[in-house]
């Protein structure tokens, strides 16, 4: 079904302080496009204090996300185009393993 979204959620646990968690946290989702380079790219994104608004591209679509730094853990959702479903789990475990390099 085109235009169809999938939703993916991590939430990571972190024992940081704030700023540091915001400061980990900004550097989150470059790091996940190194490591996933030739399927992520022109990521783009806007920090207002602790959410952040971002736009990429998966394999040449469009995909949104957010990320919200809480007190005890980091919140990431972002929605895939259904065109990148089979790069799906690939995206989530970096995401995750990503987040909680940066967060521990």
């Amino acid at each position: 079904m085109e235009g169809r979204m999938i939703k993916l959620s991590v939430a990571v646990p972190h024992t940081l302080p704030r700023d540091e968690a915001l400061r980990q946290a900004r550097l989150l989702l470059g790091e996940v496009k190194v490591r996933l380079a030739g399927e992520m790219s022109d990521l783009r994104e806007k920090w207002d204090d602790n959410i952040g608004i971002c736009a990429f591209s998966v394999t040449n679509f469009p995909a949104l996300g957010k990320l919200i730094v809480k007190e005890n853990e980091v919140e990431i959702d972002i929605n895939l185009p259904s065109a990148a479903e089979s790069n799906q789990e690939k995206i989530e475990s970096a995401l995750r393993e990503v987040a909680e390099a940066l967060l521990t």
